[in-house]
C-alpha cells in the first residue's frame, strides 16, 4: 500500500525532483534506473525527507509505468483482454493465448 502513495504523492514537485537529483546524482533519479526498494532508499537519505519521497515515487512509477502509462496499457492482458491505445481505435481487444498444459486461468487470487 506503501508504494501506492508514493506513486500518488502530492507532495512531490519539480523543485524537489531537481534538488534530489543534485544531491543523489541523475542516475538514481530517472525512469531508466533499477528500483531500489525502501530499505535502499531509507539507507541513501537518511532523514532527508524530500529525497526519500523523490525516490520513493520514482521507484512506484517504475513498478506501475505498464499499468498507468497510455503507451503500454495494451502491453499485459487483463482477465482475457488487452487496452487497444491507438488514436480513434480505443477499447478493448479479446486476447486469444491457450493455455500451456495443465495450467488454469486465474481471474481472481485472494490470500
Amino acid at each position: 500500500m506503501e508504494i501506492c502513495q508514493s506513486f500518488f504523492d502530492p507532495k512531490v514537485n519539480e523543485d524537489d525532483i531537481h534538488q534530489t537529483r543534485q544531491r543523489y546524482g541523475v542516475d538514481l533519479v530517472k525512469m531508466q534506473a533499477p528500483v531500489l526498494g525502501k530499505s535502499k532508499i531509507d539507507e541513501l537519505v537518511g532523514g532527508d525527507e524530500v529525497g526519500a519521497r523523490v525516490l520513493k515515487k520514482f521507484d512506484a512509477l517504475k513498478v506501475f509505468s505498464d499499468d498507468v502509462e497510455a503507451a503500454y496499457m495494451g502491453r499485459n492482458p487483463l482477465l482475457g483482454y488487452r487496452a487497444h491505445v491507438k488514436r480513434g481505435e480505443l477499447g478493448l481487444i479479446k486476447v486469444e493465448e491457450p493455455l500451456a498444459q495443465g495450467e488454469s486461468e486465474i481471474i481472481v487470487a485472494a490470500p
